[in-house]
């Protein structure tokens, strides 16, 4: 459950495409605020999937912070518990809370879901997998600098990131990678 929590905020946080452009083929309405706007058909619609995942109406107050058990259904202080479906039976992602229908976008939604939404999925597992066997990742630190301090500098950095069709960083972060130890194999 571990990698999946994990997965699922990394995409929350950082959505690998950050506007997801709709467009209208019929006139709908729209209710912002109670008040409620007529789009006509052939309307472009961009969904904000940056921002709709720091909305603290859906994600609680600690809505900027890096939380992978916000999703695990064994954490019962989830500001996600509220929204808890009745039927918890989320096939995508079972063990896991819910979220809002509409709150998380990171491969868009309903019919038009992303057709490699499952591959990319499982890839992320695999390739995390894989590089990080037997290892452990850590940020690289400058002189004097404190982990504590290391962090808050890459998180920074990592904040500052821009969208173009992708999220994409517009600083250098220095990591290090190195072997755990040995690998017992049973």
């Amino acid at each position: 459950m571990l990698i999946q929590s994990l997965q699922y905020e990394v995409l929350r946080l950082f959505p690998p495409v950050t506007g997801i452009l709709k467009w209208i083929s019929t006139e709908q309405s729209l209710t912002v605020n109670n008040t409620t706007h007529l789009l006509p058909a052939g309307t472009f619609v961009t969904i904000n999937a940056g921002g709709l995942h720091h909305n603290p109406k859906y994600w609680g107050p600690d809505v900027d912070a890096f939380d992978p058990a916000r999703w695990d259904l064994a954490n019962s202080d989830s500001f996600l518990k509220s929204f808890e479906q009745p039927n918890d039976g989320w096939p995508e992602a079972p063990g896991l809370y819910r979220p809002v229908q509409g709150s998380f976008a990171s491969f868009s939604g309903g019919q038009r879901v992303c057709l490699g939404r499952k591959f990319a999925m499982v890839e992320f597992v695999g390739v995390i997998a894989a590089l990080m066997r037997g290892r452990k990742v850590s940020i690289a630190r400058m002189v004097g600098e404190t982990k504590e301090m290391a962090r808050d500098r890459v998180w920074g950095k990592v904040r500052k990131s821009v969208s173009f069709a992708a999220l994409v960083m517009t600083d250098d972060v220095g990591l290090v990678l190195e072997e755990r130890g040995v690998v017992r194999r049973d």
